[in-house]
């Protein structure tokens, strides 16, 4: 049956399970967030928590009362569910590495700073680093 049937459904999907689960005489384990449900059903409770499965000595109230009282405890808000952890900020990328041209690359760059001097008439620093070599 699924959790959540559209409403037309509801009532008689659940008045089904319902009826079925309380003539039923083996053992069954529900596991649902419909305290209505439960409580018309259920004859024991079993609390899940750290880690561990145990019977739960009271009713739903009782529950109700000891989560409560547990978030008190602890200093938050009720809830079964542990609070994720924050995540850590993402690294920040790399820094780009400065490509210097080789080979056919480098001769390209040469020509264009000489023919970009040549225009200007500015000494080109690929023919600068020449003379001096």
């Amino acid at each position: 049956m699924k959790a959540e049937p559209p409403p037309p459904r509801r009532e008689t999907g659940t008045r089904a399970l319902l009826d079925a689960l309380n003539q039923y005489t083996g053992a069954v384990i529900l596991i649902t967030h419909d305290r209505s449900l439960m409580e018309l059903v259920a004859d024991r409770l079993w609390l899940a928590s750290d880690g561990t499965i145990a019977p739960f000595d009271g009713d739903m109230d009782a529950y109700a009362r000891f989560v409560i009282d547990r978030a008190k405890q602890a200093g938050k808000a009720p809830t079964q569910v542990r609070a994720a952890e924050p995540a850590a900020p993402p690294k920040p990328p790399p820094a780009p590495k400065t490509k210097v041209p080789t080979g056919t690359a480098r001769r390209r760059a040469e020509a264009a700073e000489a023919a970009a001097a040549a225009v200007t008439g500015e000494a080109a620093p690929a023919e600068a680093t020449a003379e001096t070599a």
